[in-house]
């Protein structure tokens, strides 16, 4: 979940998948451009 503008938006991955790393914390400033988690199959 990302919480952005004082909402929280889910996010869903299109396969199965097992988040291994998440390479954001919280309190930072992301955009389209960065990867938030690595996922393995």
């Amino acid at each position: 979940m990302v919480e952005a503008m004082k909402m929280e938006n889910n996010i869903i991955s299109t396969k199965d998948a097992t988040v291994e790393k998440v390479l954001v914390k919280e309190g930072d400033k992301v955009d389209t451009t960065i990867k938030l988690v690595e996922l393995s199959e």
